[in-house]
């Protein structure tokens, strides 16, 4: 799964130098050191602040010691790995989230009245501020608004019951 759907390169080294200068989606060349892409998990604790060497190459770097990328014997991808699959499952254009559901741009659910509907959002999602949520309650049967139950940016309205 983690080279086939989400495009992970190898943490373990094949014993040789690589290009000192590139990136993969888990490993880093020399290059990256002061910009690393997992910065943002340093900060909330979730990754070691200093990266580990040998990462495909001796010479390039990976977020942590241990992970299912490096040895089978991991029972789990790192954090880095984990938020690298969690991206690239949402950039993928046909890959549907069928339970919860998440819904597309403009895409209708259908509840019950007096039934709850939730919307699940990954959070970095909501911390870059490039979503915004809107509930409308429509006249059956029609694209007619009836009522606008909730609209929000950046997270709000995630939770609705429908009256």
């Amino acid at each position: 799964m983690g080279h086939a759907w989400l495009g992970l390169a190898d943490e373990y080294s094949y014993g040789s130098n690589g290009s000192d200068t590139g990136r993969k989606k888990n490993c880093v060349s020399k290059e990256y050191l002061t910009k690393l892409p997992w910065q943002d998990l340093i900060d909330a604790g979730r990754v070691p602040a200093t990266p580990t060497m040998s990462c495909t190459n001796d010479n390039w770097y990976r977020a942590t010691p241990s992970c299912l990328m490096l040895t089978l014997y991991e029972h789990k991808l790192c954090g880095w790995c984990q938020e690298v699959g969690t991206l690239t499952l949402y950039d993928t254009p046909t890959f549907s989230i069928t339970y919860p559901s998440c819904p597309l741009r403009d895409e209708t659910a259908l509840v019950e009245a007096g039934g709850e509907i939730r919307l699940h959002t990954n959070h970095r999602m909501v911390a870059t501020g490039n979503m915004t949520v809107r509930w409308d309650l429509l006249e059956p049967g029609t694209d007619v608004v009836k009522e606008t139950l909730c609209e929000g940016a950046d997270g709000l309205c995630t939770d609705i019951l429908v009256p």
